[in-house]
């Protein structure tokens, strides 16, 4: 709705601003749950199914599964947001061309890899999916309203990024530590060191939440 009064008002800098809020709260909240996806899968998987028949290889091939899913993740949060800002602008044809294109190429991807690769080469192509319909819709975005879209945005990034490694680095040390399930106070605690960092950092999302605390 923001979005829509801004555009309809022919407040373009304004408009520019609410999307490039958006994508820096995205890449804030994002770019943690990702990277821990990717990289910690195998243990969050064994500690919530590895028991009974559910063995160690099952562990493993679905961590493996997981990780990869990690684009569809990331995609699909991209493209609410392009969708959204397609949809405020009055132009429901692109977004629905862009999908229908990705979807063939995603449908294409599980034919030559599902195969070969099985389970795994139909998630790949699914993730690819999802990620070459977020990314060429807002390339199109960007190119129809200009300028402005992406402010702050590659400092936002690079704040999470380098809290994403802060508190991944300290949840690594908790999930070799032999502590039962340790997946969950791994994770509790990166959350605490991924809000200290940002808030280090002075991130613009955390110092709200700290304020607002307050």
């Amino acid at each position: 709705p923001v979005l829509i009064e801004h555009f309809v008002a022919g407040r373009e800098s304004e408009t520019k601003k609410e999307i490039a809020f958006a994508i820096r709260f995205l890449a804030f909240i994002l770019v943690p749950i990702g990277l821990g996806l990717a990289f910690f899968s195998r243990p969050i998987v064994r500690d919530l199914f590895e028991r009974g028949q559910f063995e160690a290889s099952d562990t493993a091939k679905v961590g493996l599964l997981l990780a990869i899913y990690v684009g569809v993740v990331i995609g699909a949060g991209l493209g609410e947001i392009s969708a959204k800002i397609f949809f405020a602008i009055q132009d429901t044809w692109t977004p629905v061309i862009i999908k229908s294109i990705g979807f063939t190429v995603g449908a294409v991807l599980k034919i030559l890899l599902g195969p070969e690769h099985g389970v795994e080469g139909i998630v790949l192509a699914t993730s690819v999916y999802y990620i070459l319909n977020s990314v060429i819709q807002l390339l199109v975005i960007r190119k129809r309203l200009g300028p402005g879209m992406y402010t702050g945005v590659p400092a936002a990034l690079l704040r999470s990024i380098v809290s994403s490694a802060v508190a991944l680095s300290v949840a690594w040390f908790v999930f070799n530590a032999g502590i039962p399930y340790a997946s969950i106070p791994a994770i509790l605690v990166s959350i605490v060191c991924y809000a200290v960092v940002t808030w280090l950092l002075k991130d613009e999302f955390t110092l709200k939440f700290v304020e607002a605390m307050r």
